[in-house]
């Protein structure tokens, strides 16, 4: 886990904003063109190509500006999956919320929340504690998650 920003943090805010704008206003574009491509015969053959270049541009857009890595397919993702900078300037952990989700019947729920919970630069003993339970669940997608969770919290005690 790397949290060390190499930008300030209002820079980060005001590069997420207008990257997130520029994939609104690119997938707007994108769909008046699907139709227009969709509403003439000949053009048909074009709607995979633009599909893929669309889809190019989101994958090459949609990065952290402090790591450049991939947000994922999120529109409006909290902090960086790899790095774990906040994204947005009202952005504060809810640990009661991911302890919650850590126990949730949804694996998805466990899943992202031992995501999150592992880019948060500090999180509480209590946070630990659930995590270390979650290692032992009979889902291994989840065990696997709280394990990495676990492994770049002790990474960063030491």
């Amino acid at each position: 886990m790397d949290s060390a920003t190499k930008l300030p943090q209002n820079e980060i805010f005001k590069k997420v904003k207008t990257r997130r704008y520029v994939q609104y206003v690119s997938v707007a574009i994108g769909l008046i063109l699907l139709v227009l491509v969709l509403s003439m015969k000949d053009l048909q053959i074009c709607v995979l190509p633009l599909f893929l270049v669309l889809y190019g541009f989101t994958v090459a857009v949609w990065r952290c500006p402090n790591c450049n890595a991939f947000l994922g397919r999120g529109r409006n993702p909290k902090t960086c999956p790899r790095c774990g900078v906040p994204l947005s300037p009202n952005y504060t952990p809810e640990f009661e919320k991911l302890l919650l989700d850590l126990q949730s019947d949804s694996s998805s729920k466990r899943y992202d929340a031992c995501e999150e919970l592992r880019v948060i630069p500090q999180i509480p003993t209590d946070a630990i504690r659930a995590l270390e339970s979650a290692t032992k669940h009979p889902d291994s997608s989840t065990a696997e998650a709280a394990a990495r969770a676990l492994a770049a919290h002790s990474a960063s005690m030491t």
